[in-house]
């Protein structure tokens, strides 16, 4: 279940993860940005499967190698405690250290088993030169090379995988109807920024899908997203922050005005991160924490 896709717009290199956790009950109490009253609309009591919960499946190891993961919980916390505890010590990673590490975890019977259960993409990225940097993805699991490999006009070159990917490409198509030409003064602005806000696009058109039409519910992705990006100058970081603004027109009302609609805000901390929305009249805070992890209670 779940997405996660990587871009590569203007050659910057993107992961984006869904927040959205599924498993085996007959009634949720679950609700998220895109169904702020609870999703009972689309999992009525009796379902036998619904969504649960949300929690973060990414993870930045080093500045040069960043993680994302779907499929069962406990093996996804598994392979990321594995992975940090290997790479714990090395402040850069190769894509030649991350091959080796996988060709080792995929020959131990441990490692083959947490490999059956998900699909990890991991990005490796290393400056070669003033302004330039080679990156590399690499993928594990029974469907490594994703659901969907695409080449798109505004986002490059297109991998997801999980019950998303086919969502998600559908995504990317109508986001590449959409003409981008950069943001605030040339000076300020750089290709880290553009593919920063291609993706924010992409996140708020899969959001406003789910929320008219629950598709991403009923394939078992959404949420929530987070975004890991390459940063001119910086390597692979965390985009902290992002606010998402929703707008509504009248386009059968010939005086009618553009208007603020609704808005989702995502902040990532330490140990956890916060999805704040108002959506359909409601207003709501959610903590996510790392996936597998307890859940404690936590002052926002």
């Amino acid at each position: 279940m779940s997405m996660v896709s990587f871009t590569d717009p203007n050659r910057i290199p993107v992961l984006v993860a869904d927040s959205l956790i599924s498993g085996p009950d007959n009634t949720s109490a679950l609700a998220t940005p895109d169904h702020p009253r609870g999703i009972s609309d689309v999992f009525p009591p009796g379902s036998g499967f619904v969504p649960t919960s949300l929690s973060r499946k990414t993870c930045i190891v080093n500045s040069g190698l960043a993680m994302a993961m779907v499929g069962s919980v406990v093996h996804i916390r598994a392979f990321r405690e594995d992975a940090l505890a290997h790479f714990r010590n090395r402040p850069e990673s190769s894509g030649a250290d991350v091959k080796l590490f996988l060709q080792q975890y995929e020959a131990d019977p441990d490692g083959r088993i947490v490999l059956e259960n998900i699909d990890v993409f991991l990005l490796s990225s290393r400056p070669v030169g003033e302004g330039r940097h080679f990156y590399e993805l690499l993928t594990a699991g029974p469907n490594r090379r994703g659901g969907v490999e695409v080449e798109s006009k505004n986002l490059g070159h297109v991998l997801a995988t999980g019950s998303g990917a086919v969502g998600m490409k559908a995504a990317v198509d109508a986001v590449d109807t959409y003409a981008f030409g950069g943001v605030g003064p040339k000076e300020e602005w750089n290709n880290s920024y553009e593919a920063v806000a291609r993706n924010l696009t992409l996140i708020a058109r899969m959001h406003k899908v789910d929320e008219l039409t629950g598709q991403m519910l009923l394939e078992y992705w959404g949420g929530g997203y987070e975004v890991i990006y390459r940063e001119m100058g910086n390597g692979l970081v965390y985009l902290k922050d992002y606010t998402i603004l929703f707008w509504t027109l009248d386009l059968e009302d010939r005086d009618s005005e553009i208007r603020p609609e609704g808005f989702i805000k995502y902040e990532r901390r330490e140990d956890f991160s916060i999805l704040t929305s108002y959506r359909q009249g409601v207003f709501a805070r959610k903590a996510i924490a790392d996936v597998g992890v307890l859940r404690r209670r936590v002052t926002i």
